[in-house]
């Protein structure tokens, strides 16, 4: 298909940087979610993940269309435009349905997220409603782009003859569903959120962090705004800012929706200058007395408990100090490595009844592990369940592994 390109007018670009800017944004917190829920959490990727990523090649899509249509003629008259506009409304038909899936997806995608966190009946049950909901009015969307004329060809060719109905009502319709749509979820967890036996400064943190997505319900209200200054007998003339909102409302609803999954490397970051400030500092407390130990290394400390007893005096033997000696070997918590486990070592002295020696030894064992000369490695699991008045359900397990060390080496 023969088209004419046209310079890119200064505002029509301005636009397309903003889109590219808010999609390469979107799609690094996209991959840092992903990468902190697989390599930090060490968890499968679920289902509102998939959906995020399902979002991602349409926003992107949706982007390369506005890059598109800054050669096309967007900006101008459509009288100057004629030649291109076939061509443009064929764009279209694809910007409307990208548009509406990829608005579906990030709203699955949020959806998803509650049926995995909250638990109580009420909330389960509201989610899938609105997910019924959700899908049925974006059929519904997708179905009214290809029923809008009659025939259809009329719609992405001007010279077929047909009956068309308002493109704009459907505009708006479409704008107007998407911010109902995003106000309903984005409200559905803030009554659990406000049962939670928790401060009030918590919970209002929460509701931020859940109502940050309205962020998009904004873009969506200018969008409308936009849509109904539209001429569309001045299609290419008039549909620049509503061009340029629709691009921004999905990217930046997968960006809305990503965030809340960098607080995990958020943590990490956060433990690890923790983590290193403690191993400064308990190198330092070492040096201080005159003990040694590498920032990066675990370091040992060691307690001793002299409980000194003697025998009778007719007992026909001498006293003989009965010591007990512990090594503790702090493992300090590397959220770099959120897998180690809290060990201590127990360091016993030298029996009397064993050889001569009156050296203590000292024997280092892994959890779990045995050597010559100790007894074997033993572990012990707890677990315990609680169930909160607001239904969600607490579960706690504690491992501990040990070992004990005898004799010398």
């Amino acid at each position: 298909m023969a088209f004419v390109v046209f310079p890119t007018k200064g505002y029509v670009l301005a636009q397309f940087i903003v889109n590219c800017v808010i999609g390469l944004v979107a799609y690094i917190v996209v991959a840092l979610r992903i990468y902190g829920r697989i390599n930090i959490n060490k968890a499968r990727l679920g289902l509102d993940d998939i959906m995020i990523l399902v979002a991602v090649p349409q926003g992107l899509a949706m982007i390369v269309i506005t890059g598109l249509y800054t050669r096309l003629g967007i900006g101008y008259d459509v009288t100057e435009t004629l030649a291109n506009l076939p061509l443009i409304l064929r764009l279209l038909v694809a910007y409307e349905i990208l548009y509406a899936t990829c608005n579906y997806s990030v709203k699955l995608s949020v959806l998803f997220f509650y049926q995995r966190v909250f638990i109580n009946r009420g909330m389960r049950i509201a989610t899938i409603v609105t997910m019924v909901f959700v899908s049925l009015w974006t059929l519904g969307n997708i179905l009214q782009i290809f029923l809008l004329c009659r025939p259809f060809r009329a719609s992405i060719d001007p010279t077929v003859p047909g009956t068309c109905g308002s493109q704009k009502a459907s505009f708006v319709a479409i704008g107007t569903f998407n911010i109902v749509t995003d106000a309903v979820i984005l409200s559905l967890p803030i009554p659990t959120v406000w049962r939670l036996q928790t401060t009030t400064r918590n919970k209002a943190l929460i509701s931020g962090v859940f109502l940050v997505g309205l962020l998009v319900s904004v873009v969506a209200i200018c969008r409308i705004v936009a849509i109904l200054h539209l001429n569309t007998l001045n299609l290419t003339g008039t549909a620049a800012y509503g061009e340029f909102l629709t691009a921004v409302e999905p990217n930046l609803g997968i960006l809305c929706v990503s965030l809340p999954g960098l607080r995990v490397l958020w943590s990490r970051v956060r433990g690890t200058y923790a983590n290193n400030r403690s191993s400064g500092a308990a190198s330092a407390a070492l040096g201080g007395v005159g003990g040694s130990a590498s920032a990066d290394k675990k370091f040992r400390i060691r307690l001793d408990d002299d409980n000194s007893g003697s025998s009778g005096s007719g007992s026909g033997s001498g006293s003989k100090s009965n010591s007990s000696s512990y090594a503790l070997e702090p493992i300090v918590y590397d959220a770099r490595h959120p897998e180690t486990r809290f060990t201590t070592s127990i360091v016993r002295p030298k029996n009397a009844s064993d050889s001569s020696s009156q050296d203590g030894s000292e024997t280092e064992l892994a959890p779990g592990e045995s050597n010559a000369g100790t007894d074997m490695g033993k572990s012990s699991k707890r677990r315990s369940e609680r169930r909160a008045p607001n239904g969600i359900v607490i579960k706690t397990e504690l491992q501990t592994q040990w070992a004990t060390a005898r004799g010398s080496l």
